[in-house]
């Protein structure tokens, strides 16, 4: 099986169902115009669904969750809000060492570092090389400045949300999108 000049999104889920890789590892209808550069790396990918196929070629996907009010949510939510508010989440995508986040754009460190580590998320793994994943953030960074920023429908969570998409084929927890009410 080869990709069509075009890079077609039905073209590449083609060859990934050939090659027995899951559609989801490679998000192409809404990254389709990274289906190319994903096609090159596919002969290389295993099925991402199995563990056995797992080994240290690929990276793991770890969401990286931090409480933006340091507990206080939990502690005063009811009484101010009226409603149970257990954290106010900040994520961030750790893989290839790095953190991958979105504050006033997108950027990465070692560690967000700015407070502790509420929770850590493991999403799975991916076999996409760190160039085509800097190819994707270059193609998605101006959705996520400064100006695009929005705390409801734009915000880190969201960016974690795409990353999650592209990487591991997985969606972040619905209870990191929204605010958790209970």
């Amino acid at each position: 099986s080869s990709v069509s000049a075009d890079g077609s999104a039905m073209a590449v889920g083609n060859l990934l169902k050939s090659r027995g890789l899951r559609r989801a590892a490679f998000p192409t209808q809404r990254f389709g115009h990274f289906a190319k550069a994903l096609a090159r790396h596919v002969t290389t990918a295993r099925r991402f669904d199995d563990p056995r196929n797992m080994d240290d070629a690929e990276e793991k996907v770890v969401l990286r969750v931090y409480d933006l009010s340091n507990g206080m949510a939990r502690a005063m939510s009811q009484q101010f809000l009226g409603i149970q508010v257990d954290i106010v989440p900040h994520t961030g995508v750790f893989v290839y060492e790095r953190e991958w986040f979105f504050s006033g754009g997108i950027q990465s460190a070692p560690s967000w570092g700015m407070m502790p580590v509420h929770e850590e998320i493991v999403l799975g793994q991916t076999g996409v090389p760190l160039e085509i994943f800097a190819e994707f953030l270059d193609g998605i960074r101006d959705q996520y400045t400064a100006d695009t920023y929005n705390l409801v429908t734009n915000n880190c969570n969201h960016f974690s949300n795409a990353v999650a998409e592209f990487l591991a084929g997985v969606q972040v927890p619905e209870r990191i999108l929204t605010l958790t009410l209970t």
